[in-house]
């Protein structure tokens, strides 16, 4: 399965209300991902570091039905110009199942729970 395909299979999983409701994790199953792949380093749950707070991420792409599909992209490929002018670096290192693990996690308010 190419890549761009990974991403809208993922996408469309994540966007389905039933399945995320049911399997959303929780942040103490999540900081493990956030630490061991760096996300720990620009961002946090509700305050800004160097990247936008996971919470500010939900609120600006929360309710949109390509929001995990985009941020899936952004966190793997990295970019600029959404939150500024830092760049974030591409994460290659995280694997698909854990990225749509924290992408809905952040995007189906789980950044807000403990």
């Amino acid at each position: 399965m190419t890549m761009i395909r990974s991403y809208l299979v993922l996408g469309a999983l994540l966007a389905l209300p039933g399945w995320a409701a049911a399997a959303t994790p929780t942040t103490v199953q999540i900081q493990p991902l956030l630490d061991a792949n760096g996300c720990s380093s620009c961002h946090e749950r509700s305050e800004r570091l160097v990247g936008p707070a996971f919470d500010d991420v939900a609120k600006k792409y929360g309710g949109n039905v390509g929001a995990a599909t985009l941020l899936l992209k952004k966190v793997r490929n990295g970019g600029n110009g959404v939150w500024g002018q830092v760049e974030m670096p591409a994460n290659t290192r995280i694997s698909d199942a854990d990225l749509a693990r924290v992408v809905d996690w952040v995007l189906h308010g789980g950044a807000k729970a403990p």
